[in-house]
């Protein structure tokens, strides 16, 4: 997918392709969360250098925004929790020159792990 923007600019589109949760211990009482946000473009190739920016709720709350590496992945962390709950991630952008963000193509925009 292509958008046309003025001046005859074309823009790649990004979208969400996956959000693999995980839990990763701080010290021995308190856990944080991992979200591992993978980018693909219109045609499914991998996106390295986009920023993408999201928030967390549910057990935690505050906002991250990572680079996606060269397999177009970015690995966002919540804050540490001594609690039992949910970590709940939703992606809320991704920015990159020259591509667009089309949060509607996405695969999964939220996903969550239980403590």
């Amino acid at each position: 997918v292509t958008i046309s923007a003025a001046n005859g600019v074309v823009l790649q589109s990004t979208k969400v392709a996956d959000i693999a949760m995980q839990l990763s211990a701080v010290n021995n009482r308190s856990m944080r969360a991992l979200a591992d946000v993978t980018i693909r473009g219109g045609t499914g190739q991998a996106v390295p250098g986009a920023t993408v920016s999201g928030r967390w709720s549910g057990l935690v709350s505050g906002t991250s925004s990572v680079l996606t590496d060269g397999n177009g992945v970015a690995r966002l962390q919540s804050p540490a929790s001594r609690n039992r709950g949910t970590f709940i991630f939703t992606v809320t952008g991704v920015t990159l020159s020259g591509y667009s963000y089309q949060a509607d193509s996405n695969t999964e925009t939220s996903d969550s792990i239980t403590r």
